[in-house]
C-alpha cells in the first residue's frame, strides 16, 4: 500500500514560506501598481501626439502631344514620362513650395501655453492674435520670444521678453515696440478659456521653418 500523504510535510512549509515573503511586501506590491498607473497617466496627458499622413498624387499625361511623340514614346525611344514623374517631384519638394506653406500657415509662429510639468503649442484657435507693423520681408527672417500672462481682464495683459524680469501691464490693440518692429495683441473668440495662463510665443525665420518640414518629407514613386 502506498503510504497517505502528510499535512504539514516539507511542501507544506515552503509554500507557507513562499506566502509569508509576498504577504510581507503586498503593500509594496499596491504603491508599485499605483505608481505605474499614475506614470501611464501622466505620460498619455502631457506626450505631445506625433501623426504620421499618407497621400497619394496622380499625375495626368498631357493629351495635347502630338501623334508621332506619342509613337516614339511607344516605342521607348524617350522617356519623357519618367522625366516627368520626376520633375514633378523636384517641384513638390522644392524648398520655394514649403516657404509658401509655412507663410500661408504661420509655421513660424509658436504659441505655446506653459504648464507645471509639460508645455504644449496650440495650433489652432489661440486665445489671442499678433499682427506685426513690420514688413513680411523683416518678419519671414527674424528670430524673437516673448512671454504673455493672461488676467482676469479682457483689457490688459502681461508681457516680457524674459520670463523671469518684471512683467509689464499692456493694454490689448496697443502697439509694442520690439526688435522686429512694433507688434499688435489682440485676444479671440477663446480668450475665456485661457485666462490666468501664460504663454511662450516664438518666431522663427521663415527658410529655416521650411527647411525643417521639408526634410521631414518623404516622396517616392509608386511602381
Amino acid at each position: 500500500m502506498s503510504p497517505k500523504p502528510q499535512i504539514g510535510g516539507a511542501d507544506g512549509r515552503d509554500l507557507k514560506e513562499f506566502l509569508k515573503i509576498y504577504l510581507r511586501n503586498a503593500v509594496w506590491f499596491a504603491v508599485s501598481v499605483v505608481v505605474a498607473l499614475c506614470l501611464a497617466f501622466t505620460y498619455i496627458r502631457y506626450s505631445v501626439p506625433q501623426y504620421q499622413a499618407k497621400a497619394k498624387i496622380q499625375i495626368l499625361e498631357d493629351k495635347s502631344s502630338s501623334p508621332e511623340l506619342s509613337l516614339f514614346q511607344d516605342l521607348d525611344l524617350f522617356s519623357g514620362s519618367n522625366n516627368k514623374v520626376e520633375d514633378e517631384v523636384e517641384i513638390i519638394k522644392s524648398r520655394s513650395n514649403f516657404i509658401q506653406v509655412v507663410k500661408r500657415l504661420k509655421l513660424n509662429t509658436k504659441i505655446i501655453a506653459l504648464g507645471n510639468i509639460l508645455d504644449s503649442e496650440i495650433y489652432t484657435h489661440p486665445p489671442f492674435k499678433i499682427n506685426f507693423i513690420a514688413p513680411d520681408s523683416i518678419i519671414d527672417n527674424s528670430k524673437f520670444s516673448f512671454f504673455i500672462n493672461l488676467k482676469d481682464s479682457e483689457t490688459n495683459f502681461d508681457y516680457s521678453v524674459v520670463e523671469n524680469q518684471p512683467f509689464k501691464v499692456l493694454p490689448f490693440g496697443k502697439n509694442i515696440e520690439s526688435p522686429l518692429g512694433d507688434l499688435l495683441i489682440t485676444p479671440t473668440e477663446t480668450f475665456k478659456s485661457y485666462k490666468n495662463r501664460r504663454f511662450k510665443v516664438e518666431i522663427k525665420s521663415v527658410p529655416k521653418v521650411a527647411e525643417s518640414y521639408r526634410k521631414r518629407v518623404s516622396l517616392k514613386v509608386a511602381s
